[in-house]
């Protein structure tokens, strides 16, 4: 931090505006190579082990993605694994969520989350209901 205070203090002028006639310069990079080298490390890493690298292009990912974003399983928690393991909603429970929806009332948080597992028939049921309150907001001229 006091590097930083320096280079300020070093540009401002008694009144603590910025001195007539001097030009702020960056730093160079000191060392630009240090986190490619990490980079390219764990890529490599990760190529080598080809049993990883699959499992993550079969999930549709890039082969370095944990290198890049991070371990993406790692992610997962307690609730994500109930929602997995859910049973199957009662598709009256979506029929009604959607009639609330098409009705113009805000669903509850129940029925929101029924109208998250619509599928099939209901899916394109709910996509046009959303698209119809789209149309009324802002109507169909794209700008």
């Amino acid at each position: 931090m006091d590097a930083f205070l320096s280079a300020v203090e070093a540009l401002r002028a008694s009144d603590g505006y910025a001195r007539d006639g001097h030009k702020p310069r960056g730093l160079p990079w000191q060392a630009p190579d240090v986190v490619l080298k990490k980079a390219l490390n764990g890529a490599l890493r990760l190529i080598e082990d080809s049993e990883s690298a699959m499992q993550d292009l079969e999930r549709g990912l890039r082969a370095d993605t944990n290198t890049i974003h991070g371990n993406w399983d790692a992610l997962e928690v307690d609730r994500s694994r109930a929602w997995a393991s859910r049973p199957p909603r009662n598709p009256a429970e979506i029929t009604a969520a959607l009639r609330t929806a098409e009705s113009g009332s805000v669903p509850t948080d129940d029925e929101a989350l029924a109208l998250f597992e619509a599928e099939g028939d209901a899916l394109e049921q709910l996509c046009r209901i959303a698209d119809g309150i789209r149309r009324d907001a802002v109507g169909d001229v794209v700008t």
